[in-house]
Order: C-alpha cells, then structure tokens, then sequence
C-alpha cells in the first residue's frame, strides 16, 4: 500500500484517510483523493485504483459528470481499470468465480479480463 501512495504522491494527488458514508472520492480541483478509513487494505486500494482512472482520463469531462450516460460511461471505465489494476497487482492471477462475486459483474464479462 505504501508503493501505492508513494505513486499517488508522485502524480500530485494528495490522499486523505477519513470516515466517511462511501469508500472514497477524488476531488479534481484539489487533487485530493479522500478514502474511508474504515475499510480494509485491500478495499482501499480499490477505491484508489477507480478513483486514479478519474483523475487520469475523466478530469476534462467533469462537467459531464452529472449527467447520466457520460456519468455511467466514466463509472465503467474506472471500474475495468480498478479490476485490470486488482488482477495485475495478483501477478494476473485470479478464478472467475472470484471476479464474478468480488466485483459484482455479470456471467461473461468476466472474459474480458482474460489475459490470452
């Protein structure tokens, strides 16, 4: 987790360890990411990972964020990368009943993070 931070910091993003009601937000226009201190290790580094694709891709597109398909769309995409950043940081280790059950996905969306 410290490697993770010590990349965060090396990108200009500040972390904040709180309690809080969700896992986590970015805020763009502080590059502040504020993460619920409440949750486990591994739940933290997923809130970060999801919330590193908004600050690398989405940042332009804030305006965009309260409306529902370009909200939805961003989701998604932080989403994959959390998954893609989870399953690399495993050595691309990992059984689709996991993928399926931790994440929430559909049956046959998991083949899409096979590494063929």
């Amino acid at each position: 987790m410290q490697a993770l931070l010590k990349k965060l910091e090396e990108k200009g993003i500040k972390t904040a360890f709180l309690i809080l009601e969700y896992p986590g937000y970015y805020c763009h226009e502080t590059n502040i990411l504020f993460i619920n201190q409440n949750q486990s290790e591994e739940q933290q580094k997923r809130v970060i990972f999801h919330e590193l694709k908004h600050h690398l891709d989405h940042s332009e597109f804030i305006m965009l964020y309260n409306s529902t398909v370009p909200r939805l769309k961003m989701e998604s995409e932080a989403n994959d990368y959390m998954i893609r950043k989870i399953i690399d940081d495993n050595g691309g280790i990992y059984n689709y009943t996991q993928l399926v059950e931790d994440f929430k996905i559909g049956m046959g969306n998991d083949i899409k993070y096979a590494n063929f």
